[in-house]
């Protein structure tokens, strides 16, 4: 869509701030929602309501509309290779003032495939943000701090499970650094990826608005 823009005389075109991400089915994201609704209205932050709930893969930003179509031939380019996910911790990211919960599982995958669309999507000209992909769901925000932070023994617990579910190096050294943030730990919920979307984000005066954009 192209517009008028009166200050300066001449037609701008519209642009849709958008991200690409995960997006989980509804009926995880009730379980999500129950097993960690507890955590988020406790931590003295907005929570993030469920119809919200994603994985983001990349953030791109404001990007005209005439090029959605490019940012879905880069989706297609970038073939998802179906893994599952395990969400189990509820972390708190004290320097972002946020609560989120994290995988315990398929984070390999996760970091694989965004490299892959990180780099098609900057060998089609597109900007990205410039930070350390971290995976994770968010619940909640402005959290500062928590009311009531439980560090927890992550990697204990996860030894005492350790003849049904192995702790492997990668697990142990994501939670070596991260335990001290520990909020608690929520059974663990299996997430199979097979697809990733192209999500609008609106901001609205109650909050922000996601709606994942047709091919």
């Amino acid at each position: 869509m192209v517009r008028f823009d009166p200050g300066h005389g001449v037609m701008s075109e519209q642009a849709r701030r958008v991200f690409f991400a995960l997006w989980p089915a509804d009926e995880l994201r009730q379980q999500i929602e129950h097993e960690t609704r507890h955590a988020a209205r406790h931590s003295g932050g907005r929570v993030i309501p469920a119809r919200n709930f994603h994985l983001t893969l990349a953030f791109l930003g404001s990007v005209a509309e005439s090029r959605l179509a490019e940012l879905h031939r880069c989706a297609s380019a970038t073939v998802v290779r179906p893994f599952a996910v395990v969400l189990q911790v509820i972390n708190w990211w004290e320097r972002q003032e946020l609560l989120c919960l994290e995988p315990i599982a398929g984070i390999d995958a996760l970091h694989e495939l965004a490299g892959r669309l990180h780099a098609t999507l900057r060998g089609s000209g597109f900007a990205i943000e410039h930070r350390p992909f971290r995976p994770h769901l968010t619940l909640a925000r402005d959290v500062r701090p928590p009311r009531r932070v439980e560090t927890l023994a992550v990697e204990s617990s996860m030894q005492r499970r350790h003849s049904v579910h192995p702790c492997t190096s990668e697990t142990q050294e994501r939670f070596s650094v991260r335990r001290d943030h520990a909020f608690k730990s929520i059974k663990e919920l299996r997430w199979q990826v097979e697809r990733m979307e192209l999500v609008e984000s609106q901001v609205l005066p109650h909050g922000s608005a996601y709606r994942v954009l047709p091919t």
